[in-house]
């Protein structure tokens, strides 16, 4: 399980919603809109860390390398690098 320092480190990433409590909600680089709450579910907001480079392929678990992610993203992100949203 990730230490909460890291979950707030990849929180700090998500970009704010306009309107809404940055604390609470934001969105993940693909769009997905996630809330702070949610971490570690697979709600409507869920989401989870992700590794950009996922490890499989030599990515290192320094923040750097660490995303907020939607679960359901992350699930089609799998480990594939580079990774671009299906539309």
């Amino acid at each position: 399980m990730a230490s909460k320092k890291k979950i707030e480190q990849a929180w700090d990433k998500a970009k704010p919603i306009r309107g809404k409590n940055p604390d609470s909600w934001r969105k993940d680089k693909f769009g997905n809109k996630i809330r702070h709450g949610s971490y570690g579910t697979e709600g409507d907001y869920g989401w989870e860390l992700d590794h950009k480079n996922p490890q499989s392929k030599g990515g290192s678990n320094k923040p750097q390398n660490i995303q907020p992610l939607h679960w359901e993203e992350n699930r089609q992100k799998s480990d594939k690098y580079p990774y671009k949203k299906k539309k």
